[in-house]
């Protein structure tokens, strides 16, 4: 997560809400917030309207022009036509000073499910015709039908719908079940991914467990989805 404004006490106070679920890297002007932009891949953005030498907007807009990374605009500004500016320049919310740390933190929640339901593609493969319908909630390896629960659906599209990138215990908590781990042992997730792998079968092997760290899934490949034809295995 980057958090960009010019109140050290503001980056350091959110930095310290969100830090179970967060890395954070923070800056005070436009030059460096853009730098640390184009240095990493953040999973959020915060983005203040005031900035040292320019505006949080052009932040805004030049973020807006390669990514559809999740960004809100935090302000003291809250007249309605700097808000609608905002969001048309690309925001996916406006929250205005003051605010609540409790209330920034469900408002983040708010967006990362709206941006990630609407990024999520129809349907997901991997070898093994491991073919995943977001849509109907289906699961095949094959051409056989695999019943999975909702969670373990869920945990199985999140981890397809982004390869290769490895999530911790702690995130799929957050992912899956909207929780975290204060309030939820890592455990749940080490068992759910177990009855996952065992109903999963052969195709179970692309669930990789990266030790110290979290689970990924390996050689996942978006489908038309306005193919009705299945999956073909794909090159290794």
């Amino acid at each position: 997560m980057l958090v960009f404004d010019t109140d050290l006490e503001s980056r350091i106070a959110i930095a310290h809400s969100l830090r179970t679920r967060f890395r954070s890297q923070g800056a005070d002007s436009v030059e460096r917030a853009l730098s640390q932009w184009r240095s990493s891949r953040p999973a959020l953005v915060l983005v203040d309207l005031v900035l040292e030498g320019g505006s949080g907007l052009e932040v805004l807009v030049e973020i807006r022009r390669n990514s559809q990374v999740p960004i809100i605009v935090t302000a003291t500004d809250d007249r309605p036509e700097s808000c609608v500016l905002a969001l048309r320049l690309g925001a996916d919310d406006y929250v205005a000073r003051p605010y609540e740390l409790s209330v920034l933190e469900a408002r983040i929640d708010a967006v990362l499910r709206r941006t990630a339901a609407q990024s999520q593609p129809t349907k997901l493969g991997c070898p093994d015709h491991l073919e995943i319908d977001v849509e109907s909630h289906q699961v095949f390896v094959g051409a056989d039908e695999v019943r999975l629960t909702r969670i373990e659906f869920n945990m199985l599209a999140h981890l397809a719908a982004n390869p290769r990138q490895v999530f911790t215990r702690e995130q799929l908590l957050e992912a899956v079940w909207l929780s975290r781990s204060d309030w939820q042992a890592g455990a749940t997730v080490t068992e759910h991914m177990r009855r996952l792998r065992t109903k999963l079968g052969t195709a179970a092997d692309h669930i990789k467990t990266v030790y110290g760290r979290g689970y990924r899934l390996d050689l996942c490949a978006q489908v038309n989805p306005n193919s009705n034809t299945r999956l073909q295995p794909l090159a290794s």
